[in-house]
């Protein structure tokens, strides 16, 4: 899961040991290996690291927290799967931005190969529409605009606008 969402191939995501920060801190801290050699205690990691750690996390817990409520229920699990992200650009570097919506879809496809998955996501980053280009299918995405109007009176509104996907090519 954090290799399919790490920021690129050149720089994985890889757990590393347990560790102690400090001597009056008992508790055993996970660590990820960089690239650079060292291993960084989580807590201690950039806001982008922190961030798509905790997301895999939550990943991870809410679909065994989903396998095993089926199991008790005696249901069939769903292959049904919706993300909501708010700024789903924020704290990741740019790099990272034009990869996060396919990495999100190979996450899921790492959980489970047949899931439906639809994310539902904000954005001000084009790095980000553009993360969405090789994936993008006009049969069953949309993308909308929230924008701002005036009415006759000249009284501000927020209007729901479906757009067009226009594909830009590559951001690199």
């Amino acid at each position: 899961m954090l290799e399919t969402l790490s920021p690129s191939h050149e720089e994985k995501i890889i757990p590393g040991e347990l560790t102690r920060i400090g001597l009056d801190d008992p508790r055993d801290v996970p660590t990820i290996k960089m690239a650079y050699g060292h291993s960084v205690p989580v807590l201690r990691a950039s806001a982008g690291i922190r961030r798509i750690i905790a997301l895999a996390y939550l990943l991870l817990w809410c679909w065994e927290e989903h396998l095993n409520a089926s199991k008790l229920l005696d249901q069939e699990s769903t292959s049904q799967v919706v993300f909501l992200i708010d700024e789903i650009e924020a704290h990741f570097h740019s790099k990272w931005q034009r990869r996060i919506i396919g990495a999100l879809l190979g996450a899921m496809n790492v959980l489970m190969p047949e899931a439906e998955v639809q994310i539902v996501t904000a954005t001000h980053s084009p790095l980000v529409m553009a993360s969405v280009e090789p994936c993008f299918d006009t049969g069953k995405d949309a993308w909308f605009d929230l924008d701002f109007m005036a009415d006759e009176k000249n009284n501000p509104r927020v209007e729901l606008v479906k757009r067009p996907f226009v594909r830009r090519g590559d951001f690199c």
